[in-house]
């Protein structure tokens, strides 16, 4: 069995160790309390090498926080049968972002490349947290939307290891 507040400590720490990477949660700034705020009503799920976290086109909508180890993901061709692997996912990032908010089938397969440790959190778990901490919970939608987008940009072969300007850009 995990301890979880170990476990928490480990998150806490590559979010804080990977800030500034493209794929890594911009929440530097909370505190442990935060972090304990959002992960309360989190399962942990514990992954061995090999182990399929989601599967490309299955249901369910959680959102799955890395805490140790690392992911890897695999995305479908545009306009093809075929999938070729994606990217990896380490600690400190998430992974079921897409389908937590379209609340459509997965759109990838995840998979672990090693031992992984993750906390899932229920679209009803974020709801509950939404409520209690609007201000924490905009924050986090904001630090996904920003993975989101460097995966997008990814996608479509652009550089995301140089940091843009920060803002939304939208003018």
């Amino acid at each position: 069995m995990t301890d979880r507040s170990a476990l928490l400590a480990r998150l806490e720490a590559a979010v804080a160790d990977r800030a500034g990477a493209g794929d890594a949660l911009s929440l530097m700034h909370w505190d442990h309390a935060a972090w304990e705020a959002l992960l309360a009503r989190a399962d942990i799920v514990t992954l061995g090498n090999g182990d399929v976290l989601i599967q490309r086109n299955a249901g369910g909508n959680d959102l799955y926080f890395v805490a140790e180890g690392a992911l890897e993901v695999s995305v479908p061709q545009a306009r093809s049968i075929s999938i070729v692997p994606g990217f990896r996912v380490e600690a400190g990032s998430i992974v079921g972002e897409v389908a937590f908010f379209d609340e459509r089938q997965r759109s990838a397969s995840v998979w672990s490349s090693g031992p992984s440790t993750l906390f899932r959190v229920s679209h009803d778990a974020f709801e509950a947290f939404r409520r209690d901490h609007p201000a924490r919970s905009c924050d986090l939608v904001y630090a996904i939307a920003r993975i989101l987008a460097g995966r997008l940009r990814r996608a479509q072969g652009a550089d995301v290891t140089q940091p843009g300007q920060r803002g939304l850009g939208l003018f």
